[in-house]
């Protein structure tokens, strides 16, 4: 079992312990090197970080996102100098709330912290594929644990301390709707220019269909690759074995974030010829799995080119499924860019700018005449406005397929 060490709990000094770079560091804006050689930039209020800012420390680590009264507090980035990031919430100096926890080697926790340890419900995704899900205290694993394998089946299975329990989930009876998810996120490539926010982005949509709202999707039924996971194999493996799982009555949801060039998109273990995935070739798998809806979406470059190339209210959950089954079905595919557009990323979101839609559209913000439930065209066209009115109209999102117009996609808690 991974060793949580992380706590990085340090409580800045006091205004006057250093020194005054430039600005304003007491009531404004300002930078401001500590004695003990951290150096802050950002939003001061009576000489303490409030507001906006970025702290380099001295061992080289680097935040940067909220302050309250010289504390970390809200939303923020903390990239570690040994290769490790947490992105996430934070309160009081620590890491507490939802966030993603990134170890250098590529392997990721996502889920709960309370004071810089995973504490609540969460997933730890291995670099090799191999997912430990349910409760943790204090960074061990305690309870409702479920370990699954999506990629290499030669390697072994992560052992369970307990008798895995299924999670339960409040849903038509089984065998009626079952949603599966395949989530692909590139950051980091081995030939390319270094994203900054897919694999964060991955991580949210992860996140959400996790939630009630989102399905509340068991950890079995959804495969995620983020970065060194994210290769050709993998991905395939995880596409074939979605497609010929689901039925009839189920729902698949595809989401891929990364480079993409015209007519393909682009694995980790790509240098644009090897290793490339065609748009193609991704509808077939769709086209051949018996599943009733398909959404595909894309965030990356050229996504448009697929086309070219041809605690929550139980009973709205149960509406969702019940919705999901008496839908006529088809395949939509919703994508952030024409086939000759770039998707672009945004630092004051620190997202890519479709994902920022549409997670927000699918958490609620989308559902226009306010029936709880956001379909495909609601949130196409949430998408749609917001990217065109953040770009200039320099990106502009398609959707396309054949698909009811009322398919539902998510539902809103009241």
């Amino acid at each position: 079992m991974r060793n949580w060490l992380f706590s990085l709990a340090i409580l800045l000094p006091f205004y006057g312990l250093g020194q005054c770079l430039s600005g304003n560091c007491y009531n404004g804006s300002g930078k401001f090197k500590y004695t003990n050689q951290a150096v802050y930039e950002g939003a001061f209020q009576k000489g303490k970080p409030n507001g906006k800012g970025t702290l380099l420390y001295s061992n080289g680590n680097l935040y940067k996102g909220d302050w309250e009264n010289g504390k970390k507090a809200g939303e923020g980035v903390l990239l570690f100098s040994n290769g490790a990031k947490y992105s996430g919430q934070f309160k009081n100096n620590f890491m507490e709330g939802m966030g993603t926890y990134t170890f250098k080697d590529g392997s990721a926790y996502t889920g709960f912290f309370e004071t810089d340890r995973p504490n609540g419900q969460g997933t730890l995704v291995r670099q090799d594929g191999s997912k430990i899900s349910g409760l943790w205290k204090d960074g061990k694993l305690q309870s409702n644990q479920t370990a699954s394998h999506a990629q290499n089946h030669s390697q072994p299975q992560p052992q369970p301390q307990s008798r895995p329990r299924p999670r339960p989930r409040p849903q038509p009876q089984k065998g009626d709707v079952n949603i599966y998810a395949v989530i692909v996120g590139v950051s980091r490539y081995e030939n390319f220019k270094t994203l900054k926010y897919s694999d964060d982005d991955a991580y949210r949509i992860y996140a959400f269909l996790k939630s009630p709202e989102g399905g509340a999707i068991p950890d079995e039924n959804i495969h995620i690759l983020i970065d060194e996971s994210a290769v050709k194999e993998n991905i395939v493996h995880a596409m074939k074995t979605v497609s010929a799982k689901a039925d009839e009555n189920d729902v698949i949801i595809c989401y891929f974030a990364g480079h993409g060039l015209d007519g393909y998109f682009l694995p980790a273990d790509s240098d644009g010829y090897r290793h490339r995935i065609p748009y193609l070739s991704l509808r077939k798998y769709l086209a051949s799995s018996q599943a009733k809806q398909k959404l595909f979406m894309a965030d990356a470059c050229f996504s448009g080119s697929l086309l070219a190339s041809r605690t929550p209210n139980l009973s709205q959950l149960q509406d969702f499924y019940q919705q999901i089954s008496q839908s006529t079905g088809g395949t939509a595919f919703l994508l952030s860019s024409k086939e000759t557009e770039y998707s672009k990323e945004a630092s004051g979101l620190r997202q890519g700018v479709f994902s920022y839609f549409l997670i927000e559209g699918m958490k609620g913000e989308a559902d226009i005449n306010r029936d709880q439930i956001v379909t495909i065209q609601e949130l196409y066209h949430y998408i749609r406005t917001g990217v065109r009115k953040y770009t200039k109209n320099e990106q502009n999102p398609m959707l396309a397929g054949q698909y009811q117009t009322d398919l539902p996609i998510s539902w809103v808690r009241k």
